[in-house]
């Protein structure tokens, strides 16, 4: 399967060596990506043809599909002449693995920005100064001096929207920035996938069987990037009155989670709509950071119930689970271990304790620092001591 392929965006005012440094970095630099073809109401011109120029639709067809959100970007160039990219034409690409590279105006080029992320670096390539940009589109010769202020003054506005872009070329020195801009590129083009796992819990309260679980997959799965333990607000298999405040449930996982580099709370379920279905939250995250790559992590216990939740059979399909052993269950036969979807982790360390027994214990007057990773001197011990003793009542 292919990885899915990313956006290489281009602005610029008119005359500052765009065009030039396009054709050198596809065929001089051996950039690999390709144009999207734009769609346009003008006429073909020439030996101009449909699906290979341009798609040439009507006016009416191409304000149809203005309304029909079909665009990335679009512009009226001139009254009832309209240029735009196609979103289909790009996905298409982009699901095939290739790279698309787009020569968009600024405007265009930011709101392409915001509907890809991080799949999409934004190149603003400026000329040293408008002076200098006026003595190029007068060298040119092929402008009259009206139609170059006219230039100048839009140069002027697209230069304001420079900031925002990734990054910003100066294009002093053809050559240098040539070799800048393909650097950039590359770079961005050769970023490593970051991969994510996935450790959801309602953490009521987190514990130093959670911690150890998650350092240990982050000290001997070479291949999982960082671990997110994601605070579940509502569970759909838990009884809501059992759980603490959402509140303090996140205050205590920062408290006892500390700044791992690798281990991090996600709350992106907070904002999802209750019950907090997993599928809901992986797809929020695909679509959220598009350049990640996200597994599920899961106990022995929750992987057996798993064709009892929602949409089950989809989300085996959209992503890899991880499975931990658990004490009590079953351990996977060996035949199972080849499975793609599913990887089997044996050797997990496991407590034999829950946060449903440790709200009993504490209930019971007993102290855990060990377990619960805090000193009972930390405020927000006593605290979660005070919370626990008021569930149920």
């Amino acid at each position: 399967m292919n990885h899915p392929g990313k956006l290489i965006i281009f602005s610029a005012p008119s005359g500052s060596g765009k065009s030039t440094i396009i054709d050198r970095l596809t065929n001089e630099y051996g950039i690999d990506g390709v144009f999207s073809i734009s769609a346009t109401s003008r006429p073909p011109r020439g030996e101009e043809k449909d699906g290979i120029h341009y798609y040439f639709l009507s006016v009416d067809e191409f304000q149809q599909r203005i309304q029909r959100n079909e665009f990335l970007e679009y512009e009226e160039v001139y009254p009832s002449v309209y240029y735009g990219t196609l979103r289909s034409e790009v996905d298409k690409a982009l699901e095939r693995g290739r790279n698309v590279l787009l020569d968009i105006d600024v405007v265009g080029a930011l709101n392409v920005k915001k509907i890809y992320g991080d799949r999409a670096c934004t190149l603003f390539i400026q000329p040293p100064s408008i002076g200098a940009l006026r003595e190029r589109l007068l060298n040119r010769g092929t402008d009259s001096l009206q139609k170059i202020e006219e230039r100048l003054q839009k140069a002027e506005h697209e230069l304001s929207y420079a900031p925002h872009f990734d990054r910003r070329i100066i294009n002093d020195d053809l050559d240098e920035a040539c070799q800048i801009v393909c650097s950039i590129i590359q770079d961005f083009l050769n970023e490593k996938e970051r991969h994510i796992l996935l450790f959801p819990g309602s953490f009521s309260p987190m514990h130093v069987g959670h911690l150890c679980l998650a350092n240990y997959i982050i000290e001997t799965r070479s291949e999982v990037d960082e671990l997110w333990m994601s605070l579940t607000p509502a569970s759909p298999f838990k009884d809501h009155h059992s759980l603490l405040p959402d509140e303090l449930r996140i205050r205590w996982a920062q408290h006892v989670l500390g700044r791992h580099s690798r281990i991090k709370l996600s709350l992106v379920e907070q904002k999802l709509p209750k019950p907090n279905f997993t599928i809901n939250t992986l797809e929020h995250l695909i679509a959220e950071y598009p350049t990640y790559r996200f597994s599920l992590m899961m106990g022995m216990d929750s992987w057996l119930s798993f064709p009892q939740w929602h949409r089950a059979d989809e989300l085996l399909g959209m992503t890899t689970i991880y499975v931990c052993a658990r004490p009590g269950y079953p351990t996977p036969e060996e035949k199972k271990l080849n499975q793609k979807e599913v990887i089997y982790l044996k050797n997990t360390p496991f407590f034999d304790i829950s946060s449903t027994r440790i709200r009993t214990l504490l209930k019971q007057g007993a102290t855990l620092p060990y377990i619960l990773q805090a000193s009972p001197e930390d405020p927000i011990y006593q605290e979660l001591v005070d919370s626990i003793n008021k569930l149920g009542k």
